[in-house]
């Protein structure tokens, strides 16, 4: 009985990323997402790296970050550099929030440096979004990767004076 469950997942599974891509060339946004919802739902790791093929050409802010979140759900931690290029591309310059805080679910510790000059050169969204990736992922860092990012943070504190910096910065003390 599995066997068969498992069979008619598969042919479900098909017919969910046959549709999807069916859906995206008609526009349909509310059934593109719904399906991307399901597979995130069911767990359909199967459809990551489509996802992430969606989620870079896409320059549907929506589309874009109902991926980003499914791609969480999933702990797809092969997106993470996908969606950090998508975060530094001009094309998302007003919709970084939803992107970033898509990767608080994966690793991101090894970009510790990137989020960190999002944290002092982004918008008020996207500096405390990136906080908020820093402050999961600072106690894995290594002394010297610490030291680098509060580095960054008190130069630029310096030259600006920003209590928002301060702030960061006691996550170094």
């Amino acid at each position: 009985m599995e066997k068969l469950d498992y069979k008619m997942n598969v042919e479900v599974s098909i017919l969910d990323i046959s549709n999807l891509k069916q859906q995206i060339m008609n526009g349909n946004m509310e059934e593109v997402i719904r399906i991307i919802e399901q597979i995130a739902e069911r767990k359909e790791r199967a459809y990551i790296p489509t996802l992430i093929d969606y989620l870079i050409e896409t320059d549907h802010n929506i589309l874009r970050n109902a991926i980003a979140i499914a791609l969480s759900d999933l702990k797809a931690q092969e997106s993470v550099e996908p969606i950090l290029n998508l975060v530094l591309h001009p094309k998302t310059a007003k919709n970084r929030g939803t992107l970033l805080y898509a990767l608080e679910g994966l690793d991101c510790s090894s970009h510790s440096l990137v989020i960190t000059r999002m944290i002092v050169d982004g918008n008020f969204e996207v500096s405390r979004q990136a906080y908020q990736l820093l402050f999961h992922i600072h106690p894995q860092l290594s002394f010297n990767v610490r030291e680098q990012c509060r580095k960054i943070i008190v130069d630029h504190h310096k030259s600006n004076q920003d209590d928002w910096l301060k702030e960061v910065l006691e996550l170094f003390d």
